[in-house]
């Protein structure tokens, strides 16, 4: 537990937000104790009281809580080799930290902090790869959390967008950005299964589709709540889960009254 106290108070001297982490449904160090953690700041004096004595791990909380760090994970081994491999003869400074199961996490800083993280998909010497880009209210497990290894300490690489950012390395690597019937790399709603890796985007897109059509948030919560214990293969942290259909519900929300909804139209049937 020394070992994790000492990183989180060196993470707090970066400015990043450091979480203490607990296990998760397959022991995993991976979740966050502290039920608010996309509140927390560094400095918060929740931060130091998150139950650190029972955390098993480490994480760090992405986007403008921790200086606009975003996180390119990239969850195929071969692939992360590869890429490390890139940057590591580029001569460039970069910031890369090795996962518990061998895959690469790019940390890199963005000028503006992007909303929404979402899943990544492409096809890479012939074969299908993916991933995630962690931005804003997204955590990621980080050294010295156990199998984490921190191989290239850095600063974060400073990147426009993380968005950009990926599609320069898709450029430098050869990788094919997969096309998804859900519009750009988004899943198609509704999905009869939806696996661990596009949980947060396929929640996403159907929490547009229902902000779209003007339904009421708390409805739309626990609507999701149900599609999401009956179709998804794990399920999500209530905050993270309440925070994406929010985020969801800022973008996709019509903004201008619909004729019938308007003053002058209640007025008239009056």
């Amino acid at each position: 537990m020394t070992d994790l106290t000492d990183a989180a108070r060196r993470y707090i001297s970066k400015s990043w937000t450091p979480l203490a982490l607990g296990p998760d449904a397959e022991g995993r160090p991976k979740r966050p104790l502290f039920k608010d953690w996309q509140t927390l700041y560094p400095n918060d004096e929740r931060t130091r009281q998150q139950g650190w004595k029972r955390a098993t791990g480490v994480g760090l909380l992405c986007g403008t809580h921790s200086n606009n760090l975003a996180v390119i994970d990239i969850d195929d081994e071969e692939l992360a080799a590869a890429t490390f491999a890139k940057f590591a003869r580029s001569g460039k400074p970069f910031r890369w930290v090795w996962t518990g199961r061998h895959r690469g996490h790019l940390y890199v800083r963005e000028q503006e902090p992007t909303e929404h993280g979402k899943v990544w998909r492409g096809e890479w010497e012939g074969r299908e790869v993916g991933g995630e880009l962690r931005c804003t209210g997204q955590q990621v497990a980080a050294p010295p959390t156990p199998g984490y290894i921190l191989a290239a300490d850095n600063p974060p690489q400073g990147v426009e967008t993380v968005q950009k950012a990926w599609d320069a390395i898709c450029l430098a690597m050869g990788i094919i950005p997969a096309k998804s019937g859900g519009g750009g790399n988004y899943p198609p709603a509704w999905q009869d299964s939806v696996v661990e890796g596009t949980r947060n985007d396929s929640l996403f897109v159907e929490a547009c589709k229902l902000a779209a059509v003007r339904m009421p948030i708390e409805r739309a919560i626990t609507i999701l709540r149900t599609n999401s214990e009956l179709t998804y293969t794990r399920t999500m942290d209530d905050h993270e889960f309440e925070a994406t259909i929010r985020s969801a519900y800022k973008k996709a929300y019509p903004k201008v009254e619909r004729p019938a909804e308007s003053g002058r139209y209640k007025r008239e049937i009056k």
